[in-house]
């Protein structure tokens, strides 16, 4: 957990259902935010490769308050990849999802989903749209879920090179 100083911090665990494999993040709603996290180091050059995608499932079930993605950078699901390019610099790429509704307002590097139901992401890291400069090394990937309150699933992530 993430930013839970004085406050409670969220939990993640793994579920099935409907023959479906995937980590749950939950969090009691409290009055401040907190992040919890799933971090796996790749360590990984990718200079060699034509194709660089990171793909994933994820369904957001409760976002507490509502509407409340974007501000501090909370949403109530997120994907990081931490890279390093050809010139040696550090970067991280950052998706955020949150529960999109009529009167949604379109929010930077976030994007809306419909509560409830699972949604396939893929993303082209070397498309220069998505991420820039173009990733040399990958040196971590991460999902994060983070807000006041909040329920919510990823599975099948995949970091996939050709």
């Amino acid at each position: 957990n993430r930013d839970a100083t004085n406050s409670t911090p969220g939990s993640v665990g793994v579920r099935e259902e409907s023959n479906r494999t995937f980590a749950e993040f939950t969090r009691a709603t409290t009055p401040r935010e907190a992040e919890t996290f799933l971090h796996a180091a790749v360590n990984q050059d990718v200079t060699d490769f034509g194709m660089l995608k990171v793909i994933f499932q994820l369904r957001i079930q409760n976002e507490t308050p509502p509407g409340d993605a974007g501000f501090g950078g909370f949403y109530p699901l997120m994907a990081r990849v931490h890279y390093r390019d050809s010139s040696g610099s550090e970067e991280t790429w950052t998706q955020g999802f949150y529960l999109g509704t009529d009167s949604s307002a379109t929010i930077r590097d976030a994007l809306p989903v419909t509560r409830s139901f699972w949604t396939d992401e893929s993303f082209d890291l070397f498309d220069p749209t998505v991420a820039s400069p173009r990733p040399a090394e990958i040196l971590w990937i991460e999902i994060a879920a983070a807000g006041a309150g909040l329920t919510t699933d990823v599975g099948n992530i995949q970091l996939l090179v050709d």
